[in-house]
């Protein structure tokens, strides 16, 4: 039983990052890490290019805290997007 959950737990975790990355474009994340906490789920995205991510005021990301409230049932989801200094040196930017 308890292999089910949590082959049906890194299943939804992977639909999760597949579906932030094709909503943000391929070319613009690196990576999407997934912490959950108390307080609620932290989505954790890598990019060389913060301001594409983010938006004019923040719309982007606002728009996305939505979709990911209401397609995958997230309480209280945070976005946090962190910097790439060195692009060339990441093979996924």
């Amino acid at each position: 039983m308890e292999e089910k959950k949590f082959v049906k737990f890194k299943k939804d975790e992977f639909e999760i990052r597949e579906f932030v990355k094709k909503y943000l474009g391929k070319g613009k994340v690196s990576k999407v890490n997934i912490e959950y906490t108390p307080v609620g789920e932290k989505i954790v995205i890598l990019t060389s290019r913060p301001g594409l991510i983010i938006g004019r005021g923040g719309e982007k990301i606002t728009h996305l805290t939505e979709v990911l409230k209401k397609k995958f049932k997230f309480e209280n989801p945070h976005i946090e997007i962190n910097e790439i200094l060195n692009p060339y040196l990441d093979s996924q930017s």
